[in-house]
């Protein structure tokens, strides 16, 4: 079926605007990294994306909301991978591994965006407490879903029962940000193999992997599920 002439008119003018877009936050995202949240400058942002800078401001309203709007695209574009990763599997712990090697990979990529974010936190370490919007509704979402394989997991007998599945997701949670935000903020990263062997090492212990599961990916012997 053929395109009429106002249907493919709106069509064009919404690549454009999304296309005006992604310069914009590619810019802002470039300017950021290169010179901190406190050295950037929206005029400075407008010029390498190509547009005036009252333009800019007709859109947002400083440069902490562009970096805001940053981190609601990668959460954004973290939890698509991390759904993709995990639904390959309906075993708890596989789910679990797997979400957490995704996210850690991830993270690493853009480690340079994401230590400006850490680097504008203030008060609480939480990060989560720090996530605003879209980012974190995705944040909650990934956090549901890993609750729901912690069950899983439990329920197979993969993992300690004696610590409901919220409990020890909050404490996953807590060992995951604590490692991605250190080596963000003080660098440099170690390589995406001993990040996973460290991060899912400690989590081998505290999760109490049963005997046979998981020994591959957890680097270290695993324990005896307890309960």
């Amino acid at each position: 079926m053929k395109m009429n002439s106002d249907s493919l008119f709106a069509t064009l003018k919404a690549q454009r605007r999304e296309a005006a877009a992604e310069s914009v936050f590619q810019a802002a995202e470039e300017v950021i990294v290169f010179k901190g949240l406190e050295g950037a400058t929206m005029q400075e942002i407008a010029r390498r994306a190509g547009c005036a800078a009252g333009t800019l401001y007709l859109y947002f309203r400083n440069k902490e909301e562009l970096l805001n709007l940053l981190i609601d695209r990668h959460m954004q574009r973290l939890e698509t991978v991390f759904r993709k990763a995990i639904g390959g599997t309906e075993d708890g712990l596989e789910r679990l591994r797997s979400g957490i090697a995704v996210s850690l990979e991830y993270c690493h990529a853009h480690q340079l965006v994401l230590r400006v974010f850490f680097s504008s936190l203030t008060g609480s370490a939480d990060v989560e407490s720090h996530l605003k919007g879209a980012a974190r509704e995705a944040y909650s979402r990934m956090k549901q879903l890993d609750i729901e394989s912690m069950r899983r997991a439990q329920r197979d007998r993969q993992v300690r029962s004696d610590i409901p599945a919220e409990e020890l997701v909050e404490l996953m949670y807590g060992l995951y940000n604590a490692a991605v935000t250190r080596w963000c903020l003080r660098g440099p990263a170690p390589d995406i193999a001993t990040q996973m062997k460290l991060v899912w090492g400690f989590l081998a212990g505290g999760l109490g992997i049963a005997e046979g599961c998981g020994q591959a990916q957890a680097g270290s012997a695993p324990r005896t599920a307890e309960g």
